[in-house]
Order: C-alpha cells, then structure tokens, then sequence
C-alpha cells in the first residue's frame, strides 16, 4: 500500500514538471508579490497556481486529487510543536492523511528532502519513531477543515492513545 501512496506523491511532482518545464525548483520559497524565487528566477506551482514549496499545497493538492471524504488535513506551528524536527526547519507544517491511516507528505520528500518516501502508516508500529521524529506529539497536531474525512476530529486524538499503548509495552531485546 505504501508503494501505491508513493505514487501519489510521483503525480504530484509531475504535474508541477508539466506545468513548470522550465522552472523546477521546489526548494526556494516565492516572493509575496509574484511567482519569483528570491533569486528572479521563476519557482514551480501546482496545475491550480498553489506554489510547491509550501508544506500546504502538497496536503491542499493532494486533497483537491483524492477528494474531503478520504484526506484530512492537519497542521502544527513551530511554536507549539518545537520538538519535531519539521519545526527546526519551517516555521509550521501542514500534511495529510488519507484514509484515516497514512500520512502522505510530499513536501518532505520532494522539498526538503528530509523522508525518503514521504509516505508513513500511523498503524504501522517500524513507522511511529519516524512519525515522531518528524511530526512531533500527535495531540499537538491541529485539524485543518476536515468535517468530512474526520469529522469528530479523532485522528490525531487515536494515534496519540496508541503511541501511548506502544510505548509502555514491553520490548524484545
């Protein structure tokens, strides 16, 4: 299944290519008043003008593809989530999860380069370190519109009650 997310994520940095050819770079962040990097030269968008160095277009797009009912969104400031390390490199970060279950982060892969997939299973017990690590504590993670595909905002709420779970089961050695 994560290889089929994974693909996700391949179709989103395709469109940008097709709709950018000549200006590939995800890693400048634009100017406020126009699609110009820092440097002058022209920064790549999403197929809907969303620029794609921003962490809230690759959730935004990949919510526009898949439709509400299947993607929610969330988001943390780096203020109130200082220990994830997203927060040591962006000021905030906004990501999806789709059916309940997979974080599918673009931003993390084809921009920061800080995921090798960017793809996770909140369910899957070899991926919570990472999860973690790059996210921080899920209580701290905030919905971002997402009365259809989360509408009594359980999703960060379970997995924090199932990282608790893990981390006080017992460990093989």
């Amino acid at each position: 299944m994560k290889a089929e997310l994974r693909s996700l994520i391949d179709e989103q940095e395709q469109s940008i290519k097709d709709e950018n050819p000549d200006a590939y770079d995800l890693g400048d962040e634009p100017d406020e008043e126009d699609n110009l990097a820092d440097d002058g030269e022209t920064i790549s968008v999403f197929p809907n003008g969303d620029h794609a160095a921003f962490c809230t277009s690759w959730a935004d797009d990949l919510r526009e593809r898949l439709g509400s009912e299947a993607v929610a969104l969330f988001g943390f400031s780096a203020d109130e989530n200082p220990d994830s390390h997203v927060s040591k490199i962006a000021d905030g970060h906004d990501f999806a999860i789709l059916h309940k279950r997979y974080i599918v982060d673009g931003w993390t892969t084809n921009v920061e380069s800080i995921h090798p997939t960017g793809v996770m299973d909140i369910e899957d017990d070899d991926d919570l370190e990472e999860i973690i690590r790059l996210y921080g504590d899920p209580r701290l993670w905030e919905p971002r519109a997402n009365e259809l595909a989360d509408p009594d905002n359980q999703i960060a709420a379970a997995f924090a009650e199932r990282l608790e779970t893990f981390k006080s089961a017992p460990r093989l050695s």
